[in-house]
């Protein structure tokens, strides 16, 4: 499997996060996540995905922000 990109960073705009996470999700064994915010919304798109990671002894890192106070506490519920 090849990455989407050759780029390390993932911006959004044309390049969105959950195309990642649907092709390199079912492989890997670690996972790091570094987001500026996290909405409540965008967690419930993601949390398959980390439900399957962990679910398959995989290991999760999830480093956030609070930008400009846009972090939903929501998003961050166990």
């Amino acid at each position: 499997m090849h990455p989407p990109q050759d780029r390390p960073l993932i911006r959004g705009e044309r390049d969105a996060l959950l195309r990642h996470f649907e092709q390199c999700f079912p492989q890997a064994r670690e996972v790091w996540i570094t987001v500026a915010f996290v909405l409540d919304a965008g967690v419930v798109l993601i949390r398959p995905f980390l439900e399957d990671l962990l679910a398959g002894g995989g290991k999760l890192r999830f480093l956030t922000g609070d930008y400009f106070d846009v972090t939903d506490p929501r998003g961050l519920g166990g």
